[in-house]
């Protein structure tokens, strides 16, 4: 085996990858998305296309496939549907930022799959480098936040009126979200408000399963754009939202992850990290409890 690369970031777990590895892979049995239908927004490129793959792979009955641009969708569903003859792909072109198309697609694909859904990767986003905040447009600035925050509040809504029970949702984040950088002020505000919004989601249904998840830095149109370079393979992100959504993860429930950081160490420590606020944004130095009715 060769060695673990030192990790770029500071690191929950000792083990560090960029690629996918044996205890990800979604061929597992014990990773098995079978009879299950899943959703994932920003599908047609990047990170949310590897997602169907991976899904595909794992035995998904049903894979809703959500963007703007047709081509997109319909290039990517034809190579999934060659390589995986079983799963059943429905293409839903819709803006999130539009209520009344991410509620007809929600119901579209629950009519397509005969019932509810099992998973949602919340993948679709918006983010560019900003002028300093001194020097911001407004407008521009609040593109992130109409994008990341309005888009994720419409996109969460019409999952919990469609979801089967016990759903997983996995929100792709950044860790800009509690790390800021000084050139992306609107994307980390934007990325740290949708964080609290599934924490929400997360306090108001307690049934659903909602992780926060940063798929490491990977080659995107979004990173190449930002000025950054890709160090992660897309195949680590998409394999570890498969082990997201599985039985193995439950521990996971309420928590901020990476997708770099070692599952076999996570799920040694499973214990301690559901019981604990371990993972989660908070202030730190304060532990005070209040009533979460109020």
């Amino acid at each position: 085996m060769s060695p673990t690369p030192p990790a770029p970031f500071p690191s929950f777990t000792k083990i560090w990858h960029t690629a996918t590895y044996p205890s990800i892979p979604p061929s597992n049995p014990t990773l098995s998305a079978s009879n299950k239908t899943i959703i994932i927004t920003g599908a047609g490129t990047g990170i949310g296309a590897q997602a169907i793959r991976s899904f595909a792979a794992a035995g998904a009955s049903f894979i809703g496939i959500l963007g703007r641009t047709s081509a997109h969708l319909h290039s990517v569903k034809n190579v999934v549907e060659k390589d995986f003859p079983r799963v059943k792909i429905c293409i839903l072109v819709a803006d999130i930022t539009q209520k009344y198309e991410i509620d007809n697609a929600f119901f579209e694909l629950t009519a397509f799959a005969g019932g509810g859904i099992h998973v949602l990767v919340n993948n679709a986003g918006y983010g560019e480098r900003d002028p300093l905040i001194k020097d911001a447009d407004p407008d521009a600035w609040m593109t992130a936040m109409e994008v990341n925050v309005r888009g994720s509040l419409i996109v969460a809504g019409a999952f919990v009126r469609s979801a089967a029970e016990e759903a997983v949702v996995i929100n792709i984040t950044s860790f800009i979200s509690y790390k800021p950088i000084a050139g992306y002020s609107s994307y980390a505000a934007s990325k740290a408000a949708a964080v609290v919004l599934f924490d929400m989601l997360q306090m108001q249904n307690p049934d659903l399963r909602v992780v926060n998840m940063h798929p490491g830095i990977v080659d995107t149109g979004m990173t190449r754009r930002a000025g950054g370079a890709g160090q992660d393979d897309v195949s680590l992100s998409a394999d570890f939202m498969v082990w997201l959504a599985s039985p193995e993860a439950a521990f996971t429930k309420g928590k901020y992850v990476w997708a770099n950081w070692d599952v076999d160490e996570l799920k040694a420590r499973a214990n301690e990290i559901s019981g604990s606020n371990l993972l989660k944004m908070t202030l730190e130095g304060w532990e005070g409890q209040i009533n979460s009715d109020c």
